[in-house]
């Protein structure tokens, strides 16, 4: 057992890092065959997850029989064997498999059989309960039919019976339920009773994991080839320091308001979040910093665990990369990139002027000052030492600009924040027969630009395309670009440069390799690398000819940090994932079952009959279900399990397709601050040190406008920038922002003065005016506020 316990955290690491290089490697240079690919994702995943979360923990174990803890570690084992057997057997199978499609051998159907069973034990131990149920019953569904209806809801009214009339009576109803169920011709069991009777067990298995429409299909491909990416990239910027950065820029940017230190956490939340792609990541990221502050600042530990949550939550939602979930919603509704970045952008900025104004409005209730000059941070001085750090970002928004894939897009960034940070660290050992950093530091732009600003071309192509000297000539640029190089590597003086090779080979080995060493391409790797590495080894020789002094011990110490820092952001990058791979592997199981059964149309159908012809009944019954959906899982797998059951049955009455998407994926963000769940709100009040559920309730009374503001960009397409002119959409946008600032006075309690509940009420039927309506009723609710706040004395006690 101590053996055991001793080798499984070096087996974890291993195969964290090892997934985290095949991700990146196949993004960068080539994705695999769709087996393949998906199955070696699922395949490192499932038995990550198996080992980092045992049946039983650690010190459970040692309190047990040897009998009982031999038993959990061989269940573990167990479930380990069945998760590389059945992904293995899919990629050694793949043509054979499609071959015999249709026509399955045993040892297929016995494979699509125990795929499910594994994948399900995964999600529960990487998700959760929630989730593993919702599959579950949807299994359970597809392969009995309609009945399973009938069974569950038996099930339902067996534990409310239980519970508020006692076991004797719950027995009865039983009782009388099964007798129904098992009366011959005419009980719940006479299959004339139900439009879908369920699949035949062979054929819903292999359609389910022999296939590529289960859970081996587009929501796996999506989340193997581009989501994996964003994620690691995360990680990378959290480790590089990023995160601390735009804290401290949000601090040096806020701290002179009042309520500084909630204004930064609402900055530093939205910036990071964007990136992060996880909620729960941006608490613990942010709110370790932020929420002690606010309370030190003078506000409550429910107030700010809940400010940190709502700001956390939002970060999903801000452009240009909303957490990776755009690209997502590019794929599904085959709109580009660029244009839902531009749609997304009022929303988001609704969403964080809601939260803004409520906090203002809270700290001058509190009568809270702004933060003393010592402790703000200087915003030159943070960009001067990590501004840096944002060159990746703007890689990556201009790849994805220029038509680049998300996933090749993602990829440069990492690689290019793996060149900047390398390059930054050796500049601070420099030494140059100049003396003069700018000459390295513009040396490295431009080798970034040559890398990672183009696709695979030749290397003249690529440079001629990077640098902007049409005048020279390709040949001579490539000439250029060699003692650019050349330069770049000789400044770095001794072995302290030799680590930029590294990352700058990921992006030479995109170049092409001459067309007379096209055998040296047969040989799996070599081909790609052996071109980069001759040329890189001839630069470094240069280089090492005109050292003028060795490694000092402080540079090989900052390499050291460095290069833990990369192998420990790989780790967690690929244990950041393994949570989203289940769930996703799981939606798509779901998709492919909704699809066999039909279930996604009639739920839709279902939907559309109870609303009518009412769009806002059919968008508030959405956003109930987003709601409930969406609690307790990651933003993407809320997305997409949302859009599969519930986006058809609004876009069915008429909404804007893209108006419906961003409506679904707004509540399924806000999900995760609404209880009972509210993980937001679990992460951020484990800091605060508030009441989960209280803090709960807090952020949803924070975040009360946004829950309005979806319904704004439906019914006025103006705010999504879908139609209207520059003048109607600056109207729009002026009116819902002062319809949010007057709400967030009522919820608030404050304007110029505290509020009675009577001018509370009168506060928010003026917002909803200018919420609702024609121009008429914007005066009349402006007015309203407007003559509530003259009624107030500044500064002075509650106005009645």
């Amino acid at each position: 057992m101590d053996a055991y316990r001793r080798i499984c955290p070096g087996i974890v690491t291993a195969l964290a890092l090892g997934f985290s290089l095949f991700e990146l490697y196949t993004v960068g240079f080539g994705i695999l065959s769709p087996f393949a690919q998906r199955a070696t994702m699922l395949a490192f995943a499932s038995v990550l997850v198996f080992l980092t979360r045992p049946m039983l923990d650690w010190r459970d174990r040692e309190e047990m029989a040897p009998s009982a803890r031999a038993f959990s570690i061989g269940w573990d084992a167990l479930f380990i064997g069945l998760a590389l057997y059945s992904c293995i057997y899919l990629i050694v199978e793949e043509d054979a498999l499609a071959d015999r499609s249709g026509v399955e051998t045993t040892i297929d159907l016995i494979v699509a059989g125990l795929g499910p069973v594994m994948l399900l034990e995964m999600v529960r131990r990487a998700v959760g309960v929630p989730l593993f149920i919702v599959t579950l019953c949807i299994v359970i569904y597809s392969y009995l039919g309609d009945v399973t209806l009938i069974f569950f809801s038996c099930l339902l009214i067996f534990a409310a019976l239980k519970r508020y009339a006692g076991l004797k009576i719950a027995l009865g109803f039983a009782a009388l339920a099964l007798l129904f169920f098992l009366l011959p011709g005419r009980g719940f069991l006479d299959p004339g009773l139900y439009p879908f009777k369920g699949e035949e067990h062979s054929r819903l298995a292999a359609y389910l994991w022999l296939t590529s429409e289960g859970t081996f299909g587009t929501i796996s491909a999506i989340m193997s080839e581009f989501i994996f990416i964003f994620i690691l990239f995360s990680a990378l910027l959290e480790a590089t320091g990023t995160g601390q950065i735009l804290i401290n820029l949000a601090f040096a940017l806020t701290g002179r308001f009042r309520g500084g230190p909630a204004q930064a956490a609402v900055v530093a939340s939205s910036m990071f979040g964007m990136v992060s792609g996880s909620t729960m990541a941006n608490v613990v990221s942010t709110g370790t910093f932020t929420i002690p502050l606010m309370i030190r600042t003078g506000f409550s530990r429910l107030f700010a665990g809940a400010v940190e949550a709502v700001a956390s939550c939002g970060g999903q939602i801000v452009p240009p990369i909303m957490g990776a979930s755009v690209f997502i919603m590019s794929e599904i509704i085959e709109v580009p990139y660029i244009y839902l970045m531009l749609y997304g952008l009022i929303p988001a900025f609704l969403y964080y002027f809601s939260l803004s104004t409520s906090i203002y409005f809270e700290a001058r209730r509190l009568g809270l000052e702004r933060m003393d000059k010592s402790e703000i941070p200087d915003a030159r001085e943070q960009v001067r030492q990590g501004g840096y750090l944002l060159i990746p970002v703007l890689i990556l928004l201009a790849s994805i600009v220029s038509g680049e894939t998300p996933g090749l897009a993602g990829y440069k960034a990492v690689v290019s924040l793996l060149v900047m940070v390398d390059l930054v660290r050796s500049l601070r050992f420099i030494r140059t027969r100049w003396g003069n950093r700018g000459v390295c530091l513009a040396g490295a732009l431009i080798l970034a630009a040559i890398f990672f600003a183009f696709g695979p071309v030749s290397a003249p192509a690529a440079i001629t395309q990077s640098i902007p000297l049409p005048i020279l000539g390709e040949a001579p640029l490539h000439r250029l670009a060699l003692v650019l190089l050349g330069i770049l590597f000789a400044v770095v003086p001794g072995w302290r440069g030799l680590p930029i090779v590294f990352p700058a080979a990921l992006g030479l080995a995109r170049w092409k390799i001459p067309a007379e060493l096209d055998w040296i391409g047969q040989i799996p790797f070599v081909g790609l690398l052996l071109p980069a590495a001759l040329f890189l080894l001839v630069v470094y020789l240069i280089a090492l000819a005109v050292f003028r002094e060795g490694e000092t011990p402080e540079a090989k110490a900052s390499a050291r940090d460095l290069g833990g820092a990369v192998l420990k952001s790989l780790e967690a990058g690929a244990r950041n994932s393994l949570g989203l791979v289940a769930a996703t592997s799981a939606i798509g199981l779901i998709v492919g079952l909704l699809v066999l059964a039909a279930l996604g149309v009639r739920i839709s159908i279902l939907v559309t009959e109870m609303a009518a012809t009412s769009l806002f009944l059919a968008f508030f019954l959405v956003m109930i279900a987003s709601l409930v959906m969406g609690m307790g899982l990651p933003t993407i797998a809320a997305y997409l399990l949302l859009v599969i059951v519930v986006a058809p049955s609004v876009t069915s009455l008429g909404a804007p397709l893209v108006a419906a998407h961003f409506f679904i994926f707004y509540f399924g963000v806000i999900s995760s601050i609404t209880p009972p769940v509210a993980l937001a709100a679990y992460g951020a009040s484990g800091i605060s040190g508030a009441n989960p559920m209280q803090t709960g309730f807090t952020a949803c009374r924070l975040a009360l406008s946004a829950f309005i503001v979806p319904y704004l960009f439906v019914y006025y397409p103006e705010l999504l920038l879908l139609e209207g002119t520059f003048w109607t959409v600056a109207y729009r946008l002026a009116v819902s922002c002062a319809g949010i600032a007057l709400l967030s006075m009522a919820t608030m309690g404050f304007g110029r003065a505290p509020m009675s509940n009577a001018l509370r009420t009168v506060m928010t039927g003026a917002s909803l005016l200018l919420f609702l309506g024609p121009a008429w009723l914007h005066i009349l609710g402006l007015a309203a506020g407007v003559a509530v706040l003259f009624r107030q004395k500044a500064g002075g006690g509650t106005a009645t």
